[in-house]
C-alpha cells in the first residue's frame, strides 16, 4: 500500500482555495450550471440562453461586473421573464451570495413559486444542492419561504404582506409580475417602495422588476420601463436583414388562401361542424368542414335575423343544419 501524504493533499487544497472563482455573467452561469426540471419546464434539460437570446443582456445586467443597478423587463406572456429571475437567484446562491428577496403578487403565489420553481431550480443543479440543504433535514434553514446558503439567504414573500416586505435588508430584489401588486399594502404604502427600502443601504444593490403589462395608464411595469433607457430587442428581417423590433403590424407570412367556392366543401373535407352564436336579435352560423391533420375551411357564414325567444328563428336554424352541402368531388355531405 502506498503511503498517503496528507501534507501534499492539504497543500493542494490550500492552493485550490486561493484560486479566484471564474468571473461568470449570469447568462454564462445559467448555460453552465442550470438544469430545467420536468416539474417546472416544458423543455427539461440544460438551460440554453441561445433558446431565448432576448434574455441574455437582461441577465448579464444583473451580473456583478455590470454597473446597472435597476432592470425593468416589460414583456409578453410566457416568454421566460420569471425564469430569467430564477437564473439570477441560482447565480446569487452560487457566485455572489448575499441577502436576496423575491416578491410575488401574493404570499400564496410565493409559496407556489417556491415549490414549483425554486425547489426544482436547487434540486436539479449540483452546485446549488451543495449550498442549500434539503428542507426535510433538521435545522437546514430551508423552508418554503426561506432558503439559507453560505453567505446569504433568499426570502420569498408576497406584495400583499407588509411584514414580509420589511422582514430584512436585501442586497438583491426580484420583483415578479409587479402589475399584479396591490396599490397599497396593509395601509403602509406602495409595495415596490416598501421592498426597495430593504436595499437602500447597499451600494452595489441589484433590482429586477418583471411583468406583463395590464391596464395601460395604471401599469407599474410601463411606468418603470418609461423611466429607463427603454432598450428593446432587435431582430434581422429575413429578407432585407435590417434589424427591427417585432411588431405584429410588420409581420408577413404566406396569407394559406385557397381557391374554393363558398358553399362547396373542398375535396379533402371529411365531415362538417357548425358553430352557432346566439344573440337576442339573431343567430349567426359558420359551417366548417374538417380534413386530416385538423385542417379546416370556412365554407359558409349565415346570419338568421329575428327574436331568438321565438320558435320561427330556431326553425330556420334547423333548416340550415339539415341541408346537404355539395362536395368538390361530386358527392354531397
Amino acid at each position: 500500500m502506498e503511503d498517503y501524504d496528507g501534507a501534499d493533499a492539504i497543500e493542494r487544497a490550500w492552493r485550490d482555495g486561493l484560486k479566484p472563482d471564474p468571473l461568470l455573467t449570469v447568462s454564462e452561469w445559467a448555460d453552465r450550471y442550470r438544469v430545467l426540471s420536468q416539474r417546472a419546464s416544458s423543455e427539461p434539460g440544460r438551460w440554453r440562453t441561445g433558446r431565448t437570446p432576448y434574455l441574455k443582456e437582461i441577465m448579464d445586467c444583473l451580473s456583478p461586473s455590470s454597473p446597472v443597478q435597476r432592470v425593468a423587463l416589460m414583456k409578453g406572456a410566457q416568454i421566460g421573464g420569471t425564469e430569467c429571475g430564477n437564473c439570477w437567484i441560482g447565480y446569487v446562491i452560487h457566485q455572489a451570495p448575499g441577502p436576496m428577496m423575491a416578491v410575488s403578487p401574493t404570499v400564496e403565489l410565493a409559496k407556489r413559486n417556491s415549490k414549483q420553481r425554486i425547489d426544482p431550480l436547487i434540486e436539479e443543479s449540483e452546485v446549488l444542492r451543495e449550498r442549500v440543504k434539503e428542507r426535510r433535514s433538521r435545522d437546514s434553514g430551508n423552508t418554503v419561504l426561506s432558503k439559507e446558503f453560505p453567505g446569504g439567504v433568499l426570502i420569498l414573500t408576497g406584495a400583499n404582506s407588509a411584514v414580509g416586505l420589511r422582514s430584512m435588508p436585501a442586497r438583491y430584489l426580484f420583483l415578479d409580475e409587479v402589475d399584479g401588486y396591490p396599490g397599497d399594502v396593509e395601509g403602509e404604502g406602495d409595495p415596490i417602495l416598501l421592498a426597495e427600502r430593504r436595499s437602500a443601504t447597499f451600494q452595489r444593490r441589484k433590482i429586477l422588476l418583471v411583468s406583463t403589462p395590464k391596464t395601460k395608464s395604471l401599469s407599474r411595469i410601463q411606468r418603470e420601463y418609461e423611466a429607463s433607457d427603454q432598450r428593446r430587442y432587435f431582430v434581422p428581417c429575413p429578407y432585407c436583414h435590417e434589424h427591427q423590433t417585432l411588431e405584429l403590424a410588420n409581420l408577413r407570412w404566406p396569407e394559406r388562401r385557397e381557391d374554393y367556392r363558398i358553399g362547396v366543401v373542398p375535396e379533402p373535407g371529411l365531415f362538417l361542424t357548425a358553430g352557432v352564436d346566439v344573440q337576442k336579435d339573431r343567430i349567426e352560423v359558420e359551417v366548417v368542414p374538417w380534413g386530416r391533420g385538423k385542417e379546416s375551411w370556412s365554407v359558409d357564414y349565415r346570419v338568421i335575423e329575428g327574436d331568438t325567444a321565438r320558435p320561427d328563428v330556431w326553425a330556420k336554424l334547423e333548416g340550415v343544419l339539415a341541408r346537404d352541402w355539395p362536395h368538390a368531388s361530386g358527392r354531397s355531405g
